[in-house]
This record gives structure tokens, C-alpha cells and sequence, in this order.
């Protein structure tokens, strides 16, 4: 009943009255249909029917309900009307919205999860029901989980989900208390999930090898996806265990949601695709089944978006044993990491927005100098975000790893950009690196680096899936308190770092160089850095053709050669070589770049970063760029490589012309490696 807080009990005990009578009597019609009555019977029912007023109780004594108004409602009191008793319920336990994901792509095996919004409750109860045939619309109770797979009986069935909200107490002499069931039907009926799992996600198949080297004493059927689950079996208990000293890494930029299904991705990015097939839906859970058949111990993710995140993939990888936290760009995507409890506790996470370590950063003084909107843009407007994690290893309590997750920016003339911002993280990375191996894990690496807390929102989430979805496994804050989370160990403490993500580089460009050597060449930082007057970020960037920029880095490269070899000509001929003049007054009209002296920043660093998969010829395969971009960097001096997983041929990345495709459900391919501690 929802009612004003200063309305008098007796105004609303009125309007209960007439509700409550009006469904009385719309029942005693349908059931007059059924048994017809004499019209003796039909009077004298009609004169003890006469409305009464409804009598308000306080532990059992009646209540003058004109002195009361409606917050003066306590739990206990009742209402009698009639024959009828009632009792008041303040704030119930209830279900504000009910829906699910997946709630119409829905495979045999795949799991369901439902989405809640409940008020003054704390918990819900979940029982799932499916059609005892197709069509039938008779439906069956089959599982009382919060996360529930059909099973092959389900095919061609409908399905829906009965939700309560709960609001629990710590009183043993009390009940929890458990509010009103509401239901929602899923869209559409159970489909047959591929006879393979390499028609389901072709990476599966690819790398169905590299899948079958489960972690030590891991169940075999262990997915969650009942058909994955029979492609990924040990053909022999000897090969299909990891050793207990390996550790596997995977970094994945699964493509936001909003970058799948915009109108560009429909008509530019990816026309050759069917629009479905870019649906999150049906996307996320062939992404879901290659990170469950991986099996890794630490997974970084790019372009999640928040909804996939809190929705589907932090309740079924919570369930399995992950911690995951997310951390956005400023919109709605952005960086997921997912640490295997197992493997290694989180001691603290720190989110690094790179514009807060950027904005005033004096090696980049003279460049803000001729430039002052690169200031506001690299300081002010970009979101990236280095998303470190800082872990204790549960097999090797002395070694700490901090791991750097990030998506560098995107835009095609910043390389010189993607290099301040890889020379940032690598600060970072090496400053907690130093810190704990002087002080140990019991520090505040947040203040160290000038990062930011978990915010709050993310904090709120966590806790709550926790609580309602992550029930096999509690998780609370204080897996972000350095303080309670750290196992005691006697030895000094090691720390090795790490950075994974989509860093939008190829191998030979300045910012990968700058990670792998430590430093990059002036060959590289002059080309890149010459970039720097061509580079525009918003409107102005529409005014600017590419293209015609590299025409003319061509143009200027090939005059610098005619005077070359005009002069060395001229010093021959021991001329003085007015040639050389012209050629001189030609290049320097096409010089219309910046002069990279004094702009360039020192940057190097002493990490010894190696990328554990090699340089594949792909990572990112579109019609109209296809490039390595996705890294595992890691330091030398800790790790051997003992394998890395296969990365499709050209012929399976063309198969549907490019990615996106029906079986590869991002444009980018997901790489993972096997490491061994040295």
C-alpha cells in the first residue's frame, strides 16, 4: 500500500477497505459462475455483507485510526475487515525489477543470470521453472540457483525465473524476512548449442591443445558449459595438468557493447557483419566459454562495458572462484581485471586515470608550451586508465605481482601520445615495485603512484553481487585492505610487474620499442614526435586527411635524399651548386612539421619487459586494418615462457572476411600465455 506519510490512517484504512472489497467481489462473481445460488441464499449472503468499517489492532487492542497517521504503521499492527485479518509489513523486502542476461539468446548448457534491483532487502531467492514440452505452457520447478543452465531437456522450452527479495538477521530467535515473488519470462525458447564447440567460438577449436592443460587438481568439467565441457576433456591425466609453478595470463579487448551496435560499427566498422551477430548477447557468452575454457590464473580485459561486467561476467567468474573489479573510462566502458583466488590474493587495487600523472608532468613542459591544447587533452579529456593490481602469490607467499591493465589511446597520429602514456605506466609500475621490495605489501600504494581509490560505486557493486550472487564464496572490502589481506611471510618480499592490454601499437612503433628496449631510437621518436602538429582530437580532426600526410612524409623524405645527393654532387664537382640551394628552399616548404628538438621528453626505464607471446602478424583483424596491438609484457629476469596459445591462420581470421564474425565474436583475438616462475 503506498500512501502519503501525513494522511491519517482512517483516509487509508477507507481506500484498503474499497480495494480490498472490489477484489472480493470480482471473485465472487467468477465463482457464482461456477455454483449458481438460490436467491434465499443470495439475500441472506447479501445482508451479512454489509460493509463494515475496518478496525485497526495494536497487540490485539482496537486503535482510534483518526489519530494516527500512516508513519505511525509498525511492523505487527493489524487489520480486520470483515472476516478477514491482515498485518502490517513496514518496508518489505521487494523486488523493484526483474530481468535476465541472456534474456532471448539462450543455448543449451550456457548459463542464465538474473538482474535484480530490490529495496529494503539485502539478498534474493531465486527458483527457476522450464515448459515440460515445447509449447505446452505447462512449466516445471527445475533449480532453486541463482545462476541456472538448461540442461538438453530444456531445447525448443520456455523459461522463466521467480525472484523474492530477502532482508536477513543476525537473530536467532528471528526469520529472515522475505517479501513478495514476482516472475519474468525470457524471451524466445532454449536453442541447441553447436554440435562442437568450434562452431560456437572457432577459437576453441583452434586451441582446444592449449585448453586441455588444466591447473592441477582441477575438476575436469569445470566450465559451466555443459557441451563445452565434453570438447575440452583430458584425453590423458599426464598432459592435461599445468604445472603447480606455471601461471597463465590472458589480456582480451572483447569490444564494448556501445562499439558493437552503434550505427557506425552497423554501416562503416562492420557492414560485412550480420546485426545479430554484433548483439552483446550473443557475443558475450562465446567470449565467456573461451574465458572458462582457458582456464587462467589472471585475466585482463579492454572495451567491457559496465553492463556485461556487473551482469554476466563477474557473477559466473565470481562463482568460479575470481575476484573481478572494473574500472571505467569516463563513459561506460573500460578495463576488467579477474584474479584467480586460488592463485593469488588481492592486496590492493589502484585505478591510475594516466591524466592525473600527465597533467603537469615536467618532461612535458616544452611540448605544453607550443602546444596548449595537448595540456587540456592529455591532462583533461583522455581517459585512459592504467588499472594495477597489486597480488600476493598463494604458492609463493614472498613474491608479490603487480599487474598494469590498460587500453592506450586509439588515435592513428599519437604515436608519440601512446608513448608518454606507456612511459607513465611504467613509472608507476616500477615505483610500487621499489616500494614493496624495501617495505613490504603493508603500504599505501594509491598516494605512491597518485592514483585513485576504488571508487565508490564500483565498491557498492561488488559488495552487493557478492552478498546476493557470489554466495559460495563471500567476498567483502576488505579484499581491498592491504592491511588484512596480506599472508605473513618471514622472507623479504620479491615483486615482479606486468602489463597487459590493447596498448594500439605495433611492434615497430616507438611505444612498444620504448617497453621491450627500455628505450626507443631517435629514429623512432623523430617520427613519431613529428606527428605531434598533425595530431587534432575532436572538431579540428575532421579537417585533416591522413593520407595526405603520409603523401607528404613521402615527399619531404624524398627531397631530403635530392639534396642528399645534390650536395655530395656539388662537394664532388667542388662547385658551389645552386641546385642545392632550390632543393634547399623545397624542403624546407615542405617542413611544415614541428621541429622535434626540445619537445622530445627523456624516457627510459629499467624493468627489462619481454613480450611473453613473441609478435604474431595479428591481434586486431578488421577489412581495413589488420595489426598486432594486444601484449603480455613481463619482466625477463622472473619468467620463462613455457607455452603460448595458438593464434588462428589468416584463412580462420578471413573465414566471415574479417572480425567480428559469426564464430570470432570481437574484433580482436584474445592472447594468453603459460609462464613458469624462474
Amino acid at each position: 500500500m503506498n500512501r502519503s506519510y501525513d494522511e491519517t490512517m482512517d483516509r487509508s484504512l477507507q481506500r484498503f477497505a474499497i480495494t480490498c472489497r472490489s477484489k472480493l467481489q470480482k471473485d465472487a462473481k467468477k465463482a457464482s459462475k461456477a455454483a449458481k445460488k438460490n436467491k434465499n441464499e443470495a439475500k441472506e449472503e447479501s445482508e451479512q455483507n454489509q460493509p463494515k468499517p475496518a478496525v485497526l489492532l495494536l497487540e490485539g487492542v482496537e486503535c482510534d485510526a483518526s489519530t494516527l497517521k500512516n508513519f505511525d504503521i509498525k511492523t505487527g499492527m493489524q487489520v480486520l475487515l470483515d472476516n478477514l485479518n491482515f498485518t502490517f509489513v513496514t518496508n518489505p523486502p521487494t523486488v523493484l525489477a526483474l530481468t535476465t542476461y541472456p534474456r532471448s539468446v539462450v543455448y543449451v548448457g550456457c548459463p542464465i543470470v538474473p538482474q535484480v534491483s530490490i529495496e529494503f532487502g539485502d539478498d534474493y531467492e531465486c527458483m527457476w521453472a522450464v515448459e515440460s514440452s515445447p509449447k505446452s505452457g505447462d512449466f516445471e520447478i527445475v533449480s532453486h540457483e541463482k545462476v541456472f543452465t538448461p540442461a538438453a531437456s530444456a531445447l525448443d522450452c520456455r523459461v522463466k525465473v521467480f525472484c523474492h527479495a530477502v532482508q536477513s538477521t543476525t537473530e536467532a530467535s528471528s526469520r529472515d524476512r522475505v517479501g513478495r515473488s514476482v516472475v519474468f519470462y525470457l524471451a524466445g525458447t532454449v536453442q541447441a548449442a553447436p554440435e562442437t564447440a568450434d562452431g560456437f567460438n572457432r577459437l576453441l577449436g583452434v586451441r582446444q591443445d592449449f585448453n586441455r592443460l588444466r591447473r592441477a587438481n582441477q575438476p575436469r568439467s569445470s566450465t559451466g558449459f555443459d557441451y563445452l565441457d565434453s570438447q575440452t576433456q583430458a584425453v590423458s591425466t599426464a598432459s592435461t595438468e599445468r604445472q603447480e609453478d606455471e601461471l597463465r595470463l590472458v589480456t582480451y579487448n572483447i569490444l564494448a557493447e556501445p562499439f558493437a551496435t552503434s550505427e557506425q560499427a552497423y554501416t562503416t566498422l562492420y557492414p560485412y557483419c550480420d546485426q545479430e551477430v554484433l548483439q552483446s548477447e550473443y557475443r558475450i557468452q562465446r567470449i565467456l566459454a573461451e574465458l572458462l575454457a582457458c582456464d587462467a590464473d589472471i585475466v585482463c580485459l579492454q572495451e567491457c562495458d559496465l553492463r556485461t561486467f556487473d551482469a554476466y561476467l563477474l557473477p559466473i567468474l565470481g562463482r568460479r572462484g575470481f575476484s573481478g573489479h572494473f574500472t571505467c573510462k569516463g563513459s561506460t566502458e573500460g578495463c576488467a581485471v579477474f584474479t584467480l583466488d586460488s592463485a593469488c590474493r588481492v592486496v590492493q587495487r589502484v585505478d591510475l586515470p594516466l591524466k592525473n600523472v600527465l597533467r603537469d608532468a615536467p618532461h612535458l613542459s616544452n611540448l605544453y608550451l607550443q602546444r596548449p591544447d595537448l595540456q587540456d587533452i592529455i591532462g583533461g579529456k583522455l581517459g585512459t586508465v592504467a588499472q594495477i593490481t597489486v597480488l600476493q602469490s598463494t604458492r609463493r607467499p614472498q613474491q608479490a605481482i603487480v599487474v598494469a591493465n590498460t587500453h592506450l589511446f586509439y588515435h592513428p597520429l599519437a604515436s608519440f601520445l601512446r608513448t608518454i602514456q606507456a612511459y607513465a605506466i611504467t613509472e608507476a609500475l616500477g615505483a610500487i615495485q621499489s616500494a614493496i621490495e624495501t617495505n613490504g605489501l603493508q603500504q599505501d600504494f594509491i598516494s605512491l603512484v597518485n592514483g585513485e581509490e576504488t571508487n565508490q560505486l564500483a565498491l557498492e557493486k561488488e559488495s552487493r553481487l557478492a552478498k546476493c550472487l557470489l554466495s559460495s564464496r563471500q567476498l567483502d572490502r576488505s579484499d581491498l585492505d592491504s592491511t588484512t589481506n596480506v599472508a605473513q611471510t618471514q622472507e623479504k618480499v620479491k615483486a615482479t610487474v606486468m602489463l597487459l592490454g590493447d596498448l594500439n601499437s605495433s611492434p615497430n612503433i616507438a611505444a612498444l620499442q620504448f617497453l621491450t628496449n627500455g628505450f626507443a631510437t631517435e629514429e623512432q621518436l623523430n617520427y613519431v614526435w613529428e606527428e605531434v602538429k598533425h595530431f587534432f582530437w575532436g572538431d579540428r580532426e575532421a579537417n585533416f586527411n591522413f593520407t595526405n600526410i603520409h603523401d607528404h612524409k613521402e615527399k619531404r623524405r624524398k627531397a631530403e635524399e635530392e639534396k642528399r645527393q645534390a650536395l655530395k654532387d656539388s662537394n664532388a664537382a667542388g662547385a658551389e651548386g645552386g641546385n642545392v640551394e632550390e632543393l634547399s628552399e623545397k624542403l624546407e616548404e615542405l617542413n611544415l612539421y614541428l621541429d622535434s628538438a626540445g619537445l622530445q621528453p627523456v624516457m627510459t626505464h629499467r624493468l627489462g619487459l619481454m613480450s611473453a607471446a613473441g609478435f604474431a602478424p595479428y591481434s586486431n583483424y578488421t577489412p581495413t586494418f589488420k595489426q598486432l596491438l594486444d601484449y603480455i609484457l613481463v619482466q625477463e629476469r622472473d619468467f620463462e615462457v613455457v607455452r603460448v596459445a595458438p593464434m588462428p591462420s589468416e584463412e580462420v581470421f578471413g573465414e566471415f572476411e574479417a572480425l567480428p564474425s559469426a564464430v570470432i565474436p570481437s574484433d580482436h583475438v584474445a592472447i594468453a600465455v603459460d609462464l613458469r616462475w624462474k
